[in-house]
C-alpha cells in the first residue's frame, strides 16, 4: 500500500509539471485523469470521452483515486502531453478549430476522435474536408415558417468561395452564398441539438440565418472545418504575403 501511495503522488507530481499541468486535447488547467496508454492528463469531460472511445483505444484512470503501478507511473513519465501532441497532433491542418475547455462537447468529442481513434493528424494529409475543392451533402435545414426541419442539399465549393443549397435538385439553388460574407458557429444551446450550426451571412443588405443540424457529430464538424479551411484559402488569395498566423486570427475573431 505504501508503494501505490507513493506512485500516486510521483504522478500528481508529473501531472503538475508545465508540459503535463493542463488537459491534453482541451488545455483545461489541472487535470484528474490520464489515459495510461497514451500517456496524457486529461480534465474530466474529455476523459469521459476517451473512456466512450473504449479501453482499446484509450484506458482512463484517476489521478487520485485509482492504483497506479510502478510501471504505469513511468510510462507517464516517459510520455506526457508534449510527446503525444507531437505524435498525435503532428499534421493537424491551419485551419482546425482545436477545442478550449468552453467549447461545445461535438467539437471536444470529434477532436479526441479524430486524434486517438481515427488518427486523422499521424500522417501528413491525412484527412481532407474537401474532395477536389468540394464539399456536397445533405443536412437538416429549419424552415423560416413553421420551423421544421428538412434535408436540403448543400454544396462547397472552393473555387468560387460559395455556399449552395437546393430545395429542388432539378432546379438552380435556392440560394448562393458567398464564403467572405459568411459565418459559421455552433449553436446546440440555441437550437437545443448536440450537432447545430448557425450560418450567418449577409444578403441584399439584410442579414440572414441558417439553422443546420446532422445526425451524426462528424459530420457537422467536418462540415464546420471546410467552412474554416475555404475561408482559410480565400484570404490567403485576397491577402497574399498575409501571415497564416494573421489570417488564423481573423477566422477566430468572427467565431469561423
Amino acid at each position: 500500500m505504501a508503494s501505490l501511495e507513493k506512485n500516486r503522488q510521483i504522478l500528481i507530481s508529473i501531472s503538475t509539471e508545465p508540459k503535463n499541468n493542463a488537459c491534453a486535447d482541451c488545455g483545461e488547467m489541472d487535470p484528474d485523469w490520464a489515459s495510461c496508454n497514451i500517456g496524457v492528463f486529461l480534465c474530466t469531460k474529455c476523459a469521459g470521452i476517451h473512456r466512450n472511445l473504449g479501453s482499446h483505444i484509450s484506458k482512463i484512470k484517476s489521478l487520485r483515486l485509482d492504483n497506479w503501478e510502478t510501471h504505469q507511473v513511468e510510462f507517464m513519465r516517459q510520455n506526457g502531453n508534449q510527446v503525444a501532441k507531437e505524435k498525435y497532433e503532428k499534421h493537424v491542418p491551419l485551419f482546425y478549430r482545436q477545442p478550449g475547455p468552453n467549447d461545445p462537447d461535438v467539437v471536444r468529442e470529434q477532436w479526441v476522435r479524430a486524434k486517438y481513434d481515427r488518427k486523422e493528424f499521424v500522417q501528413e494529409n491525412g484527412v481532407s474536408y474537401l474532395q477536389g475543392g468540394i464539399k456536397e451533402g445533405f443536412l437538416h435545414k429549419r424552415r423560416k415558417d413553421d420551423n421544421k426541419f428538412q434535408l436540403r442539399r448543400f454544396l462547397l465549393n472552393e473555387h468560387d468561395y460559395t455556399l449552395r443549397y437546393f430545395v429542388n435538385e432539378n432546379k438552380e439553388p435556392k440560394d448562393v452564398i458567398a464564403v467572405m460574407d459568411m459565418n459559421a458557429c455552433f449553436c446546440a444551446g440555441k437550437m437545443g441539438i448536440p450537432n447545430a450550426l448557425q450560418i450567418t451571412y449577409t444578403k441584399d443588405g439584410s442579414t440572414r440565418c441558417l439553422y443546420l443540424y446532422t445526425e451524426d457529430g462528424k459530420d457537422i464538424v467536418d462540415w464546420y472545418n471546410a467552412f474554416r479551411a475555404t475561408k482559410f484559402t480565400l484570404n490567403r488569395v485576397a491577402f497574399p504575403g498575409t501571415n497564416a498566423s494573421v489570417v488564423l486570427a481573423v477566422l477566430s475573431n468572427k467565431s469561423q
